[in-house]
């Protein structure tokens, strides 16, 4: 996976530098739309191959964690902020309620925000619409405990333990696994 990711990072570099040079272009309305587009969904690319290079990273134990001081409420807002074009263009609402009391961790801002942020877009996605997302930091006796809380877009059976899984995937019907289908009648 590391040297896949390695692999995409180059010419993926190439791409948005590219992409980068026509944004300076005088275009036509069009073609600048169309660059837009490439602009957005090339920095969404490489987004994602930097998260596999590092999940790459973090399960050979390799992954650098720089330890700082963090406000989490200040985070989450920031998070939050970052995302709010994603949460208006969403179908649910989002409310949240943070204690007036800060939490402060040591921790990795960076990775930190990272884990907010796929979580809070996992619950944009897979809500159910008109519904809403619950996003709580609560601060009590030196323990913050943040919950984000949503329903779900379809029914879901599954277990603490699933959900803890690696790559687990509550919606069945996005499952990667394979079905083999075989019958006597293909015999016939």
């Amino acid at each position: 996976i590391t040297n896949v990711s390695h692999d995409l990072k180059t010419p993926l570099t190439s791409l948005i530098s590219y992409v980068d040079l026509l944004s300076k272009e005088d275009l036509p309305p069009v073609a600048s739309d169309y660059v837009r587009v490439l602009e957005r969904k090339s920095g969404q690319l490489r987004k994602m191959v930097v998260d596999v290079f590092d999940l790459a990273k973090a399960s050979s134990g390799n992954l650098e964690v720089k330890q700082e001081r963090v406000e989490l409420n200040r985070l989450l807002v920031q998070t939050l902020a970052d995302m709010e074009r994603e949460i208006e263009n969403a179908p649910v609402k989002v409310v949240t309620q943070f204690s007036e009391s800060v939490a402060v961790l040591k921790s990795d801002g960076n990775k930190l925000y990272r884990v907010f942020q796929n979580i809070l877009q996992n619950a944009l996605k897979y809500s159910m619409q008109g519904t809403r997302i619950f996003v709580t930091l609560k601060v009590e006796r030196h323990q913050a405990v943040l919950l984000v809380q949503n329903v779900a877009g379809y029914e879901m059976d599954v277990t603490a333990e699933d959900v803890m899984r690696r790559f687990f995937r509550g919606d069945k019907a996005r499952s990667t696994d394979c079905l083999l289908y075989t019958s006597d009648a293909a015999d016939e």
